[in-house]
């Protein structure tokens, strides 16, 4: 499910960049500050109003907006260093499962093995200065871009776009072979910008006027 949303919405993303590209950086730009900034005091107030016990949302879906709200509500405690990386799936193995509170029927209060928000699991493991070290980190990345040739960008845009809304919504932060998958995201996205810049030249000198006479 989380894969439709991302390949529905970077599709999108896609679209709009084709068309307003202005408008398609000002959108990526608010999606990173959102989903690193303001992931806690949006998961927190979902919990706090009881959006998981909505029936129109699944079970998974409804489930999720329960471990936001536990790890956000924990986030409060040790806000400024958090827990310590990759604590996650050992704190909540170390919690008695009697100690979890019944908050609907089939969902207890509790972390998870992981976030399944790799943004609110930076704030539980690393805390504030993880996540300010996060924000900062896509910076110079939204910059680089910005900056790209208008035949990768939208490609470049869908790609961020997609990158974002699952690292939103599913795995762990920790993971080797999640990490891998956003490392290549960014290699071939450099390949292809190059490869644009490349064929840009040739073409260029092609056009170019012969010295020689044939």
């Amino acid at each position: 499910e989380t894969s439709k949303i991302a390949l529905a919405l970077s599709a999108l993303m896609f679209v709009i960049c084709l068309r307003a590209r202005g408008a398609a950086f000002a959108l990526i730009a608010i999606g990173w500050i959102s989903a690193t900034l303001m992931v806690m005091p949006v998961t927190l107030a979902a919990y706090k109003v009881g959006l998981f016990r909505t029936d129109v949302l699944q079970f998974s879906a409804r489930h999720r907006l329960v471990i936001w709200g536990s790890t956000s509500t924990r986030v409060l405690e040790t806000p400024l260093l958090g827990r310590g990386l990759a604590s996650t799936r050992l704190l909540d193995e170390l919690a008695a499962p009697t100690d979890r509170r019944k908050v609907d029927q089939g969902l207890f209060e509790g972390t998870n093995v992981h976030a399944h928000n790799v943004f609110l699991q930076t704030w539980y493991e690393t805390g504030i200065i993880g996540a300010a070290l996060m924000f900062l980190a896509g910076v110079p990345v939204l910059g680089w871009l910005r900056t790209r040739s208008d035949a990768t960008a939208p490609y470049l845009f869908a790609a961020f776009s997609s990158a974002l809304i699952v690292a939103s919504l599913s795995w762990s932060l920790v993971a080797s072979w999640y990490i891998a998958t956003f490392g290549l995201i960014a290699v071939w996205c450099q390949f292809a910008d190059l490869f644009v810049g490349d064929t840009k030249e040739g073409l260029a000198r092609l056009r170019m006027p012969s010295d020689r006479q044939v």
